[in-house]
């Protein structure tokens, strides 16, 4: 069950961190950056619009795990458009960004190296 949004938090400019996970499903403007919340909440992930080339493009900024506070998405937001105010496609920069988690096999070599052959 959802929270019921207050006078502040129907303002998007006004919205705060903890009106994050207080918004029921649907797309939320927060001055800039949009939080798109799924499956009755179980899924939020920031986006942003951004013009690349003169087309206006839609920019997955991350989710709210990755971006835990409003000002992070902003600032993730600025980084994009700043992106795209170069001519650099900010999709694929930022997707760049997000393959450095390392993988399973990265994790095991580690696991194997710390504790199996020291």
């Amino acid at each position: 069950m959802t929270k019921k949004l207050t006078a502040l938090t129907k303002d998007p400019k006004k919205r705060g961190d903890a009106d994050i996970f207080a918004l029921p499903d649907g797309a939320h403007g927060f001055g800039g950056p949009v939080l798109d919340v799924r499956s009755g909440g179980k899924d939020r992930r920031w986006s942003c619009k951004a013009v690349l080339h003169g087309n206006r493009i839609s920019v997955q900024l991350g989710t709210v795990e990755e971006l835990s506070t409003v000002s992070a998405a902003k600032t993730a937001m600025a980084k994009a458009r700043g992106l795209a105010k170069q001519g650099i496609d900010p999709r694929e920069n930022l997707r760049i960004d997000r393959d450095v988690v390392p993988t399973f096999g990265q994790h095991a070599e580690v696991f194997m190296d710390d504790y199996l052959f020291a």
